[in-house]
């Protein structure tokens, strides 16, 4: 990750430093739609497979995940537009608003797999486990600890608390 940053860099360094700031967040938002949309696929086959609640809600959690992705993206493109008459000082606000609303879908989601967790709980069943689910579920926290890493740079690189905080 730390080289395809560092390739990035190199090909935005004559952007203004507006441009730059809108590139990096495009590009995070655009690796962050990629990488959960692979991990909603995996986790939603290997959930229902196995007939884990569990797995089923972080395939929902990835799902969610991707629409903050695409808010980011949204946020940063309206956030890099030039002034106009009717915003003369700018679009910044945007990237501000799209992490409240992803705040808000944090929140929901959240809500959702405790409904289901208590679901769960009242009538259990029997979850088919095997290598090949633990595989990938292993797989998927070793990229999500890499999107953290890769959010977290980025997100001091624009001074974007909302980066950061993803």
């Amino acid at each position: 990750m730390y080289l395809f940053l560092k390739y990035f860099k190199k090909r935005i360094a004559q952007q203004t430093p507006i441009e730059q700031r809108v590139s990096y967040g495009i590009l995070s938002g655009s690796v962050g739609l990629g990488s959960n949309l692979i991990l909603f696929i995996l986790k939603i086959m290997i959930g229902l497979f196995s007939g884990s609640i569990s797995i089923i809600t972080d395939a929902i959690n990835n799902l969610s995940d991707m629409l903050s992705s695409g808010l980011t993206v949204i946020g940063f493109k309206m956030a890099g537009k030039k002034p106009d008459h009717e915003h003369p000082y700018g679009h910044e606000r945007s990237e501000s608003i799209s992490g409240l609303l992803i705040s808000i879908v944090i929140m929901f989601v959240g809500l959702q797999f405790v409904k289901s967790s208590l679901d769960k709980i009242i009538s259990p069943s029997a979850l088919r486990l095997n290598a090949t689910v633990y595989v990938i579920l292993v797989i998927s926290i070793i990229l999500k600890l890499a999107k953290v890493y890769f959010y977290r740079l980025i997100g001091k690189t624009i001074d974007s608390p909302t980066l950061i905080a993803t």
